[in-house]
């Protein structure tokens, strides 16, 4: 029996969720990875880590050539990527077209694993969070997996978690938690 790694393909690797993310995974031998990253980024210090097969590709464009068949050969697709658009309609619209055209390549809708967020919710205040969930739904019912993140955390903190760990360190109480024993 011959052993075969696991592809595995992230977009948005180049953030920091997807950088830590590969980070973890290119610790596992047994998995091949494939990063996807904006046409902006410069790839100069993620190619270090020389596990990884890097792509830069506009997502909103089709995807052809090495990266569709990248796709095609992958057990599964992380979905981290995420485009803002000035409305919700507008957010809706680009991430449908770029789901579209990462779906495109891939065998089975399963194999789509799309990273949505607490803040997604029919009745959120942002436009983030409403244009989330309605993209979270469709990626549902087309098949795909959808994960719930809470606060991701990091050293050194970025995103929600910086902020929060700035408040805390502003915060005129010092708490204190003691562990059962």
């Amino acid at each position: 029996m011959v052993n075969r790694s696991t592809k595995v393909v992230i977009t948005g690797a180049c953030s920091n969720v997807g950088k830590l993310l590969i980070s973890r995974l290119s610790k596992n031998s047994h998995l091949e990875i494939s990063g996807l990253c904006s046409p902006r980024t410069n790839l100069t210090e993620r190619s270090k880590l020389s596990q990884v097969n890097w792509f830069r590709h506009d997502l909103v464009e089709p995807v052809t050539g090495e990266i569709a068949n990248t796709l095609h050969n992958a057990d599964y697709v992380i979905h981290l990527a995420w485009a803002r658009g000035r409305n919700i309609e507008a957010s809706v619209n680009i991430n449908r077209r770029i789901i579209i055209n990462l779906s495109s390549s891939f065998k089975n809708p399963s194999q789509f694993i799309f990273f949505s967020s607490v803040a997604a919710s029919p009745t959120a205040l942002s436009t983030y969070g409403i244009a989330k969930y309605t993209v979270m739904t469709e990626v549902e019912s087309r098949g795909g997996i959808v994960l719930v993140c809470g606060l991701v955390t990091s050293s050194p903190p970025f995103g929600p978690y910086k902020l929060l760990s700035e408040l805390v360190s502003r915060c005129p109480l010092q708490l204190r938690l003691l562990g059962g024993g």
